[in-house]
């Protein structure tokens, strides 16, 4: 119910106050989309209302959504006029065509949504290392009820981040009375089958075929390796910029296409809007989709008198601009700062081929795989057919052009977009044109070896045979090393909540990770988010968004980590500059041992769960004073 409350409920309402502009039709995946964007879109204005939203608001807020939603219907199921302009021109084959397809698309999505939960059916906590951040965000929206202007860790810094997945899983776990990290694991799932919907949506507006849309969504929820594997990686973020992309793209075809612009524009601007709050790049590829369908539109209609009618999607579009510019002009002194443009130079080209094969060997880690081979494959004749015929999906290639052109790292760089995020999100039209390309197959063959056709039940079993073998191959999906937390990890952290004085602080295994910040390899990083006590090292990587005193300062501390090696006069020396009052080192491990604790003397082990271990430091140069007070026993440190 809460999940329908935030992703349903606000959408559906406000596609019923469109639709009295323009008289058409609520649809279910439009609907998913306007909430998706919705929802940030409302937290941005409450937040510069310095209005707080507490459960309370959000409750009456969907109370008041339901209202709206209920008159929608009842004018347009009751009052005369409306019920005999919507039955206008609809037989009763179409509406039992529209019926069935309907039908066909809640079975892949709540099939999907099941091998969804499936693959993290061994999850206690999200995955990776965005995971952390992502918790500690939603966290502070929750405890502050709106968008943070600071984002207080271990240390100020300014929040300028795209927040719409954060609202969507603060709203979520507000309603449903979840913990932040769980409103993540659970909401990040649901929107990873919803992309499911969100790329029918825009293969029926392309090729306004059906058959194509249903054949779309199976490969994206059963045999493509994204988005589903977003979910090990942590890529929450990325994720609800794709749930909404395909459907803002969908949405400027239509009002492309549709010459009563009251009937789409507005959703336009409030899907682009809330494109820009989910995720900056996957709002910069929307705007390379719209360059794309321009360039398009004016090759195929120039001699129209109706060609500049492609520029109508850009200015709606420019008005969603227009209506999150509050949070734009915040952003833009911080943002400015990671846009930059490289070209290559001849005292640079060896360093760059070297830096450009390395990072091929990545790329093509991330799309070997047979799965991805076997729907490239199926994709590869619509390609061709795009084109050397004058064909919708040519909008597809050409978009998929553009993002190639950007995302170069060789010759030149546009940061940023990057080669590994591009890949990662091709998924999309990939998966839109393998699906035109199996529908075509029986065309195809028939042309070549000029038998007779073949059946369409070939298609289906192709289809059939393709999702059984996604789904097998994929219901472990996760990668184990990407997992730093187990069960036994969490009864520890629970343990230190209820055990651990709060002004403890931990030491925690360490490793270095990119541009130039460390992360956890347990679930000790997890303690200051779930248990509330202080590490050597903040939750997250989002304190090398600080300024660069603050990270110099944390990387020295790290350094000293991971350099210890043992029970040394040089550890004892890190303990009492640090101030350390305990040690964790969780199942996951890392460069710290157990074995150099167990005999130290001044370390006491206060906890052992399966492959656990707490240390408490009650000696070598500190004095600890004792307080007793009923039930509850403290060891203070006393530095001096």
């Amino acid at each position: 119910m809460a999940a329908v409350a935030v992703l349903w409920l606000p959408g559906r309402a406000i596609s019923e106050v469109l639709s009295c502009l323009g008289g058409h039709r609520p649809k279910l995946v439009t609907s998913v989309g306007l909430s998706i964007a919705g929802v940030p879109l409302a937290t941005l204005l409450l937040s510069l209302a310095q209005i707080r939203a507490s459960r309370v608001l959000l409750t009456y807020l969907c109370i008041l959504c339901g209202i709206v939603i209920l008159l929608g219907w009842t004018a347009r199921h009751l009052w005369p006029l409306q019920r005999k302009m919507r039955l206008a021109g609809l037989g009763q084959r179409t509406l039992s065509r529209d019926f069935l397809v309907r039908c066909l698309l809640l079975i892949v999505f709540a099939v999907t949504l099941v091998l969804r939960f499936l693959q993290i059916r061994d999850l206690v906590l999200p995955a990776w290392v965005d995971s952390l951040h992502h918790t500690l965000i939603v966290h502070v929206i929750r405890e502050q009820g709106q968008i943070p202007d600071v984002l207080r860790a271990y240390t100020s810094i300014p929040f300028y981040y795209h927040f719409g997945f954060h609202t969507l899983a603060a709203a979520f776990g507000e309603l449903a009375n979840l913990p932040s990290h769980r409103s993540i694991l659970i909401l990040g799932q649901i929107l990873n089958a919803i992309v499911v919907l969100s790329v029918y949506q825009l293969a029926v507006g392309l090729t306004a075929r059906r058959g194509i849309g249903i054949a779309a969504a199976t490969l994206t929820g059963f045999v493509s390796q994204m988005p589903a594997y977003y979910t090990s990686w942590g890529r929450y973020t990325l994720l609800t910029g794709m749930a909404l992309l395909p459907i803002a793209m969908a949405t400027a075809i239509e009002s492309w296409r549709d010459t009563n612009q009251l009937r789409r524009g507005p959703q336009v601007a409030l899907l682009s809007g809330g494109l820009v709050l989910a995720h900056y790049i996957a709002a910069a590829y929307y705007f390379c989709f719209l360059l794309a369908l321009i360039l398009t539109g004016i090759a195929r209609g120039r001699r129209s008198r109706r060609w500049y009618r492609v520029f109508v999607p850009l200015g709606w579009s420019s008005l969603g601009l227009i209506i999150v510019a509050p949070w734009i002009l915040k952003v833009f002194p911080y943002g400015s700062l990671f846009v930059q443009f490289q070209t290559m130079t001849s005292t640079t080209f060896f360093d760059r081929t070297v830096d450009f094969f390395s990072r091929l060997g990545y790329l093509w880690y991330l799309v070997n795989r047979p799965r991805s081979w076997a729907i490239l494959s199926l994709a590869l004749p619509a390609i061709v057919m795009s084109l050397f015929r004058c064909c919708s999906t040519r909008l597809l290639v050409a978009w998929v052009g553009i993002l190639v052109v950007l995302s170069n790292e060789w010759l030149c760089q546009l940061w940023p977009f990057r080669a590994d995020l591009s890949v990662i999100c091709l998924f999309l039209p990939v998966n839109i044109l393998a699906a035109k390309g199996l529908l075509a197959l029986p065309r195809l063959v028939n042309t070549i070896i000029r038998s007779s056709a073949i059946p369409s039940v070939v298609v289906v079993l192709i289809l059939v045979a393709l999702s059984v073998w996604g789904f097998l191959d994929t219901i472990s999906i996760v990668n184990p090393a990407t997992v730093l937390a187990t069960q036994a990890d969490v009864e520890a952290l629970a343990w230190i909540k209820e055990n651990v004085p709060a002004n403890a602080r931990f030491l925690i295994n360490v490793k270095p990770w990119h541009w130039n910040v460390y992360r956890g390899t347990d679930g000790g990083w997890w303690i200051p988010l779930l248990s509330h006590r202080a590490t050597v090292l903040p939750p997250g990587v989002f304190y090398g968004l600080g300024d660069r005193r603050y990270i110099l300062e944390i990387k020295e501390i790290a350094d000293q980590v991971r350099e210890i090696n043992g029970c040394t006069p040089a550890f004892w020396e890190f303990i009492q500059e640090q101030r350390i009052t305990h040690i964790y080192i969780g199942a996951k491990g890392g460069t710290l041992q157990p074995r150099w604790f167990d005999t130290c003397p001044g370390v006491w082990r206060v906890y052992m769960g399966y492959n656990v271990h707490i240390y408490e430091i009650r000696g070598r140069g500190c004095l600890f004073e004792r307080q007793g007070a009923g039930k509850a026993v403290e060891y203070i440190l006393v530095t001096g």
